[in-house]
């Protein structure tokens, strides 16, 4: 009897054979925090013959401190690597910083889109390609985009969980600052049922009816809501109804700093009030004392 199996050991001949790998064609890159000379020296006496270049730092960077950028690179180092690589004929690639990211302006430090970091991003990038063209006898320029992150359940057909598509977040971009705004679709807005005439709801305990919005609320009323934000927000164009959800929280939130502000003040004009009322008592007694004093000393 013969057992046979589909596992091979690394140094089977079998492995080999039925895989076709030389270690010798493999890509491997050069620690991007070092010095890239050195790194590309060290790899080709590893045995590689694709090595792959790379940065971290973005501007000026700093060696000392591993932020490599590639114009620390002149003239002569680039040849150097050129020709290094040559000799040994080595392939060469390059990958671009992995600190920009994010070329439609999306900077992840501050949470907002500018046109600062967008035209700061894609100058890194134009180094990298500097850098390969003067280096390189071509190949790839890898760059790690980090663009705003899109839910995976808008794309048709997918879904990571069940129920994603009604959980997940809506995000939009405030276009006067460059703010992320970020709700979660499920999310439900509180609103004062009014009777035909507008008249707010009461309770028997006078408070308040409140109904819920939730997300179809704004789908099914987006014409009705449109007319509405119209007319108070000054907006000429048709809003989403995930933009009219944002709009809305907004706007209630809006109405309770009002009146959380409507609240203080009427608290400060009570205490006022309560200060004028204790300072006359105050001011009578401290009166009526020194009336009386000098009543005394009269007699």
């Amino acid at each position: 009897m013969k057992l046979n199996s589909d596992y091979f050991n690394a140094m089977d001949k079998e492995s080999n054979e039925l895989y076709k790998l030389n270690p010798g064609v493999l890509g491997v890159s050069t620690p991007p925090f070092k010095e890239q000379l050195e790194s590309l020296r060290a790899r080709i006496f590893q045995g590689a013959s694709v090595i792959e270049l790379g940065f971290v730092g973005t501007g000026k960077g700093s060696l000392g401190q591993g932020s490599t950028t590639p114009e620390m690179y002149g003239k002569d180092q680039r040849e150097a690597i050129r020709q290094l690589a040559k000799v040994n004929d080595v392939t060469l690639t390059t990958h671009a910083t992995v600190g920009a990211q994010g070329f439609a302006g999306f900077d992840s430090r501050s949470g907002k889109f500018s046109d600062e970091a967008r035209a700061n991003n894609l100058l890194e990038i134009e180094r990298a390609i500097d850098f390969a063209a003067e280096t390189t006898s071509g190949g790839p320029v890898v760059m790690h985009t980090g663009e705003f992150p899109v839910p995976i359940a808008e794309r048709p057909g997918f879904e990571t969980y069940k129920g994603e598509e009604k959980e997940r977040t809506i995000y939009l971009v405030n276009k006067e600052d460059g703010k992320i705004i970020g709700l979660p679709k499920d999310i439900k807005i509180p609103e004062v049922e009014r009777d035909e005439k507008g008249i707010p709801k009461v309770k028997p305990d006078g408070g308040y009816v409140y109904t819920q919005r939730d997300y179809k609320y704004y789908v099914d009323n987006q014409d009705k809501l449109n007319e509405e934000f119209k007319k108070e927000f000054k907006i000429e164009r048709k809003l989403t109804p995930e933009e009219l959800l944002v709009y809305d929280f907004n706007k209630k939130k809006l109405e309770q700093t009002r009146y959380e502000h409507l609240r203080l003040s009427n608290q400060a004009e009570e205490a006022r009030k309560q200060y004028d009322f204790v300072k006359g008592i105050k001011e009578s007694l401290e009166k009526q004392q020194k009336e009386l004093r000098q009543s005394n000393e009269i007699h």
